[in-house]
């Protein structure tokens, strides 16, 4: 989804030099949607995990990877201009959820 993201900030870009990225193919909107869609199918995932055994420890750190991931979909495909928060913001997005694994584990 990263890569995606990154591709929205520039779509007149790629535009005019014929690139064709998924959010010049479909539009900056049907994009947005799209992510968004791909990230709530972690939330049914998640849930057949926990339930099934799974990943009880680190439930608090997958449900902000989860979160996280809607707020910079949400942010970042608006239309103003981002700017360069995007590449700490975006492909730093496992930063936090390492730490709070880390601290998961160490407590």
């Amino acid at each position: 989804m990263g890569s995606i993201t990154f591709d929205v900030r520039d779509i007149e870009g790629d535009r005019t030099s014929g690139v064709r990225t998924i959010p010049v193919v479909f539009g900056r909107q049907k994009t947005k949607n799209l992510l968004l869609i791909l990230n709530s199918t972690l939330i049914p995932w998640l849930a057949f995990s926990y339930l099934s055994g799974f990943f009880h420890h680190y439930l608090f750190v997958l449900i902000f990877a989860i979160a996280y991931g809607y707020w910079y979909i949400l942010h970042f495909c608006k239309l103003e201009k981002i700017g360069e928060s995007l590449d700490v913001l975006v492909d730093g997005e496992w930063i936090p959820v390492v730490i709070l694994s880390a601290a998961v584990t160490l407590f």
